[in-house]
């Protein structure tokens, strides 16, 4: 948990990162039971000091690591923004985009870096445009396709910043680092606010004011912070991805041909009781099938990919075989060929458990996890 510290700070560099709650002290994420993303909500350059007197352009970049076997430990740089410096004034980045994007909790810490380059000879000036239209900037997630992208994009934003900067000018003046270790409680949903200057006489302030988030800025007091650069991180907890998030998964079709193979059944007030059972003999090996993929696939936690598996064994049984009254009388004389419990262990479904009960918190989940990124994409 970051919270501003009780020893002054150092009175020029950054601070460390400083929790602010959205509505209320959040829980913190569970590992292997939440999932997270984490956007910059807005970031601040204030150039005030000397150090800015020669210089015309300002490169923003990005560096993140998810410490996740997909990604290995290095980080992945990105550049965010190239801005032209405005002396002795406080200008709003534009920096919204997501950093991170959904991902389970699967990894032990989460590192991120937004960085101030200078550019004192506008070497990248002519490269300002296509840098401030995103052509070097994705982000970080553990879908393969999208992982390969990120590292690519990585590598040429490292390549350029070499071929551009002078080595002197390839460090940052201002690091604004938050290193999150999630056994350790350390990431909650909420804000992250970083505060950061060069600038002697406009220092960072001790003892830390009361900060808050309004609208796009900063508060410090109740005031707007004219005076310090910042950057506020925005996290966001769901307690499920939801089936529909799957990035065009093989998995995902799978359970979908066996759904409308069992919905266009359900529609055929003709279909006999052996092209019911043969249907259903077919759905449960293409879910079978979607539920060896989908437990390999990174996106989504164990339990939740268990929830996607009896929710589609789930509605294919009852499409099938609900519209037959037929079935009820036979399974009733126990003449029937449907044998549920020996199909859920076909799937690993504990044949006691109740699956109405089961899919039904996991439907509540899923609400919440929709209303929480409806709320993120509102702003």
């Amino acid at each position: 948990m970051f919270n501003p510290p009780a020893k002054p700070y150092a009175p020029t560099g950054t601070t460390i990162p400083i929790y602010l709650p959205r509505d209320g002290d959040a829980p913190p994420v569970q590992p292997g039971e939440n999932y997270f993303f984490i956007k910059v909500h807005s970031a601040q350059a204030a150039f005030n000091g000397p150090i800015w007197e020669k210089v015309n352009q300002l490169l923003v970049t990005s560096q993140v690591s998810l410490n996740h076997r997909l990604l290995g430990a290095d980080p992945l740089k990105a550049l965010q923004r190239s801005r032209a410096v405005k002396r002795q004034q406080a200008e709003q980045l534009g920096l919204s985009p997501n950093l991170i994007n959904l991902v389970p909790a699967t990894m032990t810490h989460v590192s991120i870096s937004i960085e101030f380059l200078l550019d004192k000879k506008n070497r990248l000036v002519d490269l300002a445009g296509l840098i401030n239209s995103d052509a070097f900037l994705t982000a970080v997630s553990l879908a393969p396709g999208t992982a390969l992208v990120a590292k690519t994009i990585g590598s040429l934003s490292q390549k350029l910043i070499q071929t551009f900067l002078e080595p002197a000018e390839q460090q940052p003046i201002l690091q604004f680092n938050g290193d999150f270790n999630i056994p350790a409680n350390d990431l909650r949903d909420g804000y992250y606010v970083i505060l950061g200057t060069r600038d002697p006489a406009n220092p960072l302030p001790s003892p830390m004011p009361t900060l808050s988030v309004a609208g796009g800025g900063l508060l410090a007091d109740g005031k707007p912070i004219s005076q310090l650069s910042y950057v506020i991180l925005d996290v966001r907890v769901l307690p499920a991805r939801k089936r529909d998030l799957n990035d065009g998964a093989v998995w995902a079709d799978k359970l979908r041909q066996a759904e409308e193979s069992a919905q266009r059944l359900a529609a055929d007030p003709f279909a006999r009781a052996e092209e019911r059972t043969q249907l259903w003999d077919e759905c449960k090996l293409l879910i079978k099938e979607a539920q060896l993929l989908l437990a390999a696939d990174p996106n989504y936690l164990s339990q939740e990919a268990g929830n996607i598996i009896r929710d589609s064994f789930e509605r294919c049984c009852k499409q099938i075989f609900e519209s037959d009254s037929r079935s009820i009388v036979l399974e009733a004389k126990g003449t029937s060929s449907l044998d549920l419990a020996a199909d859920k262990r076909f799937l690993g479904i504990d044949s006691g458990e109740d699956l109405t009960a089961s899919l039904r918190q996991y439907a509540q989940q899923v609400t919440t996890a929709r209303q929480i990124l409806k709320q993120a994409e509102e702003g």
